[in-house]
């Protein structure tokens, strides 16, 4: 039985988390924080959650959730100074999740971890979304992990891969009906320890 954690500052993630059957095991909220216009000090709490959650409950899957980048853009747009200081400081706090993850991979050396990180959207220059110009749609992934070669790219992936690409890093069999496709290549190199640093930007 697959043990799954969701650790969000918005807390719609959390309603979405615990909806539904199954839902995540554990699902944590960040309240929101007193004089913190900017989201960052919510951020920072729910990334200490993170990395307790790493270092204690341990899951095989983890969601993780920081939104000042979001906020930014709805407020000042993404060609604002507010925006690139937040991701900046979102920047930083994956980092830590980073390091937390690599500290539990060297004290297990039984535990296999990759990392992926995306965004779900972008922002107009002015500010906000929801239309399909290349501020909005344009996006990335990251992926980091035994399985993923250091310095590849692929410009063919997007945000719809993401679920593919977890039941397949998960073994759990992935059906047709998913628009996207696993990121995880056919034939992988010798898997390295998963305490080494591997990480490899899907464009």
């Amino acid at each position: 039985m697959l043990r799954t954690q969701s650790i969000a500052t918005w807390d719609q993630i959390a309603v979405m988390a615990a909806s539904g059957n199954p839902h995540a095991d554990v699902v944590i909220f960040t309240a929101p924080v007193p004089d913190d216009p900017d989201e960052s000090r919510a951020d920072a709490a729910t990334a200490d959650a993170v990395v307790a959650a790493l270092g204690g409950f341990g899951p095989d899957l983890l969601f993780a959730h920081l939104d000042q980048v979001d906020h930014a853009g709805h407020d000042h747009g993404s060609a604002s100074r507010a925006y690139s200081d937040a991701v900046l400081r979102v920047d930083a706090l994956v980092g830590r999740i980073v390091a937390a993850v690599d500290a539990r991979a060297a004290a297990r050396p039984d535990e296999r971890w990759t990392i992926l990180v995306t965004a779900d959207h972008g922002h107009r220059p002015e500010g906000g979304h929801g239309g399909q110009s290349p501020e909005e749609t344009s996006n990335f992934v990251i992926a980091r992990g035994p399985d993923f070669l250091p310095g590849t790219t692929d410009r063919h992936a997007t945000p719809v891969d993401i679920t593919p690409t977890v039941l397949d890093l998960l073994d759990i069999i992935s059906t047709s009906e998913l628009d996207g496709r696993s990121l995880r290549p056919a034939q992988t190199p010798a898997r390295a320890s998963s305490s080494d640093p591997c990480p490899a930007a899907i464009r």
